[in-house]
């Protein structure tokens, strides 16, 4: 479907086919570094310890919280941020980062704002709209501490001055630009601290996303424990519209686009479409118990994380946070809604898909401790 925003063009797919030609793209070189150097199966896979080491303190925090009141509300939203920020921030940086900087806060504007319509984009004769509002002004604040933070950490690894621990992105990347100084396609600097801040606006908010719609699913279904990472990617994607745009004059499914168009793929619509599958709107994670079909971006109708050459380089990451956190839940707790409350499935706008209002649940660990006992 083309639409012009203002007069912007805009192309929105909502069929796999479609998907499927958008994502046929050359492989971009800064995506190409990430998968190769920073998100590799067996670089990931370096970072075990630190998942688990932060699984099992979120996992005591909330044992902690039923020990003290059985019945306490546990905010489960605000947990997987904290868990996701911490593990990205030691895998990335190196370390957490605690009081000393107001960093959780600084990106949670970031990933806003993000989010954000601007209208000057469609119509740049209404550009002072945002410039009235104050909007520019506070994205122009939060970019500056951002980056002044992002510096601080990159000259920080560059002096040597961080405590033990293992390599973490800020070394890699550091690396991978010392060895291409001599090379044609120099690293520069600033595309150093863009990929540091995309590994957390990315790495952050989604894999807390997913965790958020799994637990909220699962209290909505208490008895469907299997195959539910597959149907909440279904149902709720982390990313509603994949972004492109067109470089050149090119064709889509026999239609003529024109370069600069924005191309949107609409994963949640692709994801919803009943002639791909069956009860499309239910939660029926049974769906994927023939395992023909996964979130890679191999098949189309199933395209969370994008696919093909521009697909999410970190999905091996998220998936392996999101994994590990989501077995430990399960089998410790048992949840229930708070007393006289029911659940709200409503999604929040924004560049990535959260629920509209915090997941709270009632936590139960004597599941744990009868699961210790069986063994």
């Amino acid at each position: 479907m083309l639409l012009r925003f203002g007069s912007k063009p805009v192309l929105v797919v909502s069929s796999a086919a479609a998907a499927c030609e958008i994502t046929k793209n050359p492989r971009p070189s800064i995506r190409s570094l990430c998968v190769v150097h920073l998100l590799s199966n067996k670089r990931v896979l370096s970072f075990r310890t630190v998942r688990e080491e932060e699984t099992t303190l979120m996992i005591d925090k909330i044992k902690q919280s039923y020990s003290s009141l059985p019945s306490s509300v546990v905010n489960l939203t605000e947990l997987f941020m904290s868990l996701t920020n911490n593990v990205v921030c030691r895998v990335a940086l190196g370390r957490k980062y605690g009081g000393e900087v107001r960093f959780k806060e600084l990106l949670g504007e970031f990933v806003e704002y993000l989010g954000f319509f601007d209208v000057g984009d469609y119509i740049p004769w209404l550009w002072w709209v945002n410039k009235i509002n104050g909007l520019y002004d506070r994205v122009e604040r939060v970019a500056k501490e951002l980056d002044d933070f992002i510096e601080s950490v990159v000259e920080e690894h560059e002096r040597g001055g961080r405590e033990g621990g293992h390599e973490d992105f800020v070394d890699v990347l550091l690396q991978v630009q010392r060895e291409n100084m001599s090379s044609g396609s120099p690293i520069h600097r600033e595309s150093v601290k863009a990929l540091i801040l995309d590994m957390f606006s990315a790495g952050t908010d989604s894999t807390a996303s997913v965790l958020e719609w799994v637990l909220a699913e699962l209290l909505g279904h208490p008895l469907i424990l299997k195959k539910l990472q597959n149907e909440t990617l279904r149902l709720h994607p982390p990313v509603l519209l994949v972004p492109r745009e067109s470089m050149r004059d090119t064709q889509v499914m026999g239609y003529d686009i024109a370069a600069r168009t924005q191309v949107f793929t609409n994963v949640w619509t692709i994801g919803r479409d009943p002639s791909l599958w069956a009860r499309p709107d239910e939660f029926w994670p049974e769906r994927f118990m023939d395992g023909l079909v996964d979130f890679k971006g191999h098949d189309f109708e199933f395209i969370p994380f994008g696919a093909g050459r521009r697909g999410c380089p970190g999905i091996q990451f998220v998936v392996s946070v999101d994994e590990l956190a989501l077995a430990n839940l399960v089998g410790n707790f048992d949840f229930s809604l708070p007393v006289g409350e029911e659940l709200d499935m409503s999604e929040a706008a924004g560049l990535t898909v959260h629920k509209k209002t915090a997941l709270l649940a009632v936590c139960d660990s004597s599941l744990g401790k009868n699961n210790r006992k069986e063994k």
